[in-house]
């Protein structure tokens, strides 16, 4: 008797449910040359990791030649809106080598006291720059990559233009007026990053622009924003003017961290005071139109209003 050998049919739908989903390159004919090969596998690499290496992120801590700094493209937008003078930002962007802006966290001066406090070996001068990657991953280590970072926590916040100005030499050995601005930034958790290492508060800012040079050693704290001395109008814009009372607020909020700054406090007391002057020369007025407009004889009660009430203030 003859056996007949069954015909296995293979269910192709089916055998391709059990391969494996890889997303492999599609290998090139080697009969192209070596060039077009490489370009055709360069061509294949995944769409996502092309997307993640071309993506900027929004904070990271990088290093220069002995000093540490926050960057990304959130401290670059701070600045990118200011109207200064161009020539300013262009000295900054020729001092810095990059359009790029920064957080300074530590100066050269404090590089061998931070080392010390993460028990990373003082480098020789050739070294600097592997001793601060250490000390960048040492930071990582105790409060995570800035991408995990709380932004509503931990991100610095920006309160404003500021600026500062110095008697200094320029290049020609020159006395001259050097001014420089900056955008003061509130940054508690940079100040916990300073604590660690053992390193006094600072007042994180970041630069804008200058003229002839930029201005150090000076403070840079809220106590020089613009908003705090910009009160010598002649005339006012109710937009302006709404906003700055909305940021005076904000600031009010934050003032009890800042309670050893005088300069901040004298400031902020001295603007309040003269918007709340203010406010209070337009109630009175506004007080004597409603009632004017609301009563129907048209006569006007004057009794209420007593012009040794009324603030004295000079814009």
């Amino acid at each position: 008797m003859t056996h007949k050998k069954k015909k296995h049919h293979h269910n192709s739908d089916q055998q391709q449910h059990h391969q494996p989903n890889l997303d492999l390159p599609k290998l090139p004919d080697h009969d192209q040359p070596i060039a077009d090969q490489l370009q055709q596998l360069l061509q294949q690499q995944p769409q996502q990791q092309t997307l993640q290496q071309q993506t900027p992120p929004d904070l990271i801590l990088t290093h220069g030649y002995a000093y540490l700094s926050l960057e990304g493209t959130f401290i670059d937008s701070i600045a990118q809106h200011d109207t200064i003078p161009n020539h300013m930002v262009e000295n900054r962007i020729k001092r810095d080598g990059s359009s790029k802006s920064h957080v300074t966290i530590l100066h050269p001066k404090e590089l061998n006291q931070a080392l010390e406090a993460a028990n990373i070996e003082l480098p020789k001068k050739k070294y600097k720059s592997q001793a601060l990657k250490k000390l960048i991953q040492w930071i990582i280590d105790h409060v995570g990559e800035p991408s995990n970072w709380s932004k509503q926590e931990d991100w610095p916040k920006d309160l404003g233009l500021a600026y500062v100005e110095k008697q200094q030499d320029d290049d020609d050995d020159k006395t001259v007026k050097s001014k420089a601005y900056f955008h003061v930034l509130h940054w508690p958790f940079g100040h916990k990053i300073r604590q660690m290492l053992h390193l006094e508060p600072a007042f994180f800012h970041v630069t804008v622009g200058f003229d002839p040079k930029d201005v150090h050693g000076l403070y840079k704290g809220p106590g020089t924003l613009v908003s705090l001395m910009d009160h010598r109008h002649n005339r006012f814009d109710y937009t302006q003017e709404e906003q700055t009372i909305i940021q005076l607020t904000y600031l009010l909020k934050l003032s009890p961290q800042y309670t050893k700054d005088e300069m901040f406090l004298n400031a902020l007391v001295n603007q309040c005071t003269y918007y709340q002057n203010i406010l209070d020369a337009r109630s009175i007025k506004w007080r004597f139109i409603q009632q004017f407009i609301t009563t129907s004889t048209q006569e006007v009660d004057e009794t209420w209003f007593d012009a040794s009430e009324v603030p004295i203030f000079s814009p």
